[in-house]
């Protein structure tokens, strides 16, 4: 059963005071060339950096909306800092892990 993704807010040149203010997923990194959909652990949202390998994420609405398959994930020690390079991923999924940071990296396939 895939998970469905219904809405988030675009905060992208300045998404930290949306994701801090946990009222869901926060759109970020297309001024970078990257979507990342962001939201904090501790707000529920810990299953973001997790989600398994060969699962279906459908966004379905915005302009992210479409099919997405999880390729793999990312895992850096630090919360903070530059946008790592993604390898081609069409959508991060991020949440903190501890004091790192995880992501779960999907490619879109509709």
């Amino acid at each position: 059963m895939p998970i469905r993704i219904g809405g988030y807010r675009d905060c992208t040149g300045n998404p930290q005071p949306c994701i801090d203010q946990g009222r869901g997923l926060t759109l970020y990194g297309r001024d970078v060339g990257v979507n990342i959909l962001a939201a904090h652990n501790y707000h529920g949202y810990q299953w973001l950096s997790r989600v398994a390998v060969g699962r279906t994420v459908v966004v379905t609405s915005g302009q992210l909306a479409g099919t997405y398959r999880v390729t793999g994930h990312m895992r850096l020690n630090r919360q903070s800092g530059s946008i790592p390079s993604f390898g081609g991923a069409d959508l991060v999924l991020q949440s903190c892990e501890g004091s790192g940071t995880g992501f779960s990296l999907l490619r879109r396939v509709s």
